[in-house]
């Protein structure tokens, strides 16, 4: 927060009162309920300037106090994702070392709809500041938890390395259940009500998708490129070459 002239929002939290992020009450929400406009693209049509959405939460096993096991809340919706294939643990980072592939290869940021309206499951938000392993992180291509408490992000994860079936389309998993499974597109661009899928990052450009690679620069994505070239620019160690359309 700090970086992006949000200290007073910084500051306001206290990691003695966990709460005060989330603050379960919809009368007094916490600070995870501020709309950041640093946060919002004036493309995405999904919401107006952001908006705040109620959220159910509840945690299992239930964490030691101060934190509580259940809890409703509201969060704040975004734009932007983090590539949580890089950031998929609560481990610090080494920057770029970690990103073996080259920093200039790896996306740490891309899009993906404020509100993704999808036929089966209704409205999936985007929050950028909630917390649990569940569809509204603000990332996409998370892999969820492992272990005994298994939990599923709902997202598109790609095999590390890339591979691909003989239509072209990369194999992945969707985080937390078992088989293989391909996705027609890599990203979408401006889906239509009710086409929105949730389990893939969006744009509402048309002139592609806009990321933030490791090594700092932005660079747009066109809607045309490969599923290959785009999920692995995704993988951070996976080794893969994109192809010329990158």
């Amino acid at each position: 927060m700090p970086y992006v002239e949000q200290s007073n929002l910084y500051t306001a939290y206290d990691p003695g009162r966990p709460w005060t992020y989330y603050n379960a009450s919809t009368t007094n929400p916490g600070l995870g309920a501020t709309i950041l406009n640093l946060y919002i693209c004036p493309s995405d049509y999904t919401t107006g300037g952001g908006t705040t959405r109620k959220r159910y939460l509840t945690v299992s096993p239930p964490p030691p106090l101060p934190y509580q096991a259940k809890f409703h809340v509201l969060y704040a919706t975004s734009s932007y994702a983090a590539n949580g294939m890089v950031f998929a643990t609560d481990q610090p980072r080494s920057f770029p070392k970690s990103l073996v592939d080259g920093s200039s290869c790896t996306i740490l940021f891309a899009e993906r709809a404020q509100i993704c309206d999808t036929a089966a499951y209704g409205d999936v938000e985007n929050f950028w500041a909630c917390g649990g392993f569940v569809v509204n992180l603000p990332a996409f291509a998370y892999p969820g938890l492992l272990g005994v408490n298994k939990t599923s992000t709902g997202m598109f994860v790609p095999t590390m390395p890339v591979r691909t079936d003989a239509q072209g389309q990369v194999l992945g998993t969707i985080a937390g259940t078992p088989g293989l499974v391909t996705r027609p597109v890599s990203f979408q661009s401006s889906p239509a009500n009710g086409s929105c899928d949730s389990s893939l990052p969006q744009t509402f450009h048309p002139g592609g998708m806009v990321v933030g690679m490791g090594d700092g620069s932005v660079r747009v994505v066109a809607p045309g490129v490969s599923q290959y070239s785009f999920w692995s620019a995704v993988t951070p160690a996976g080794g893969e070459v994109p192809g010329s359309d990158w």
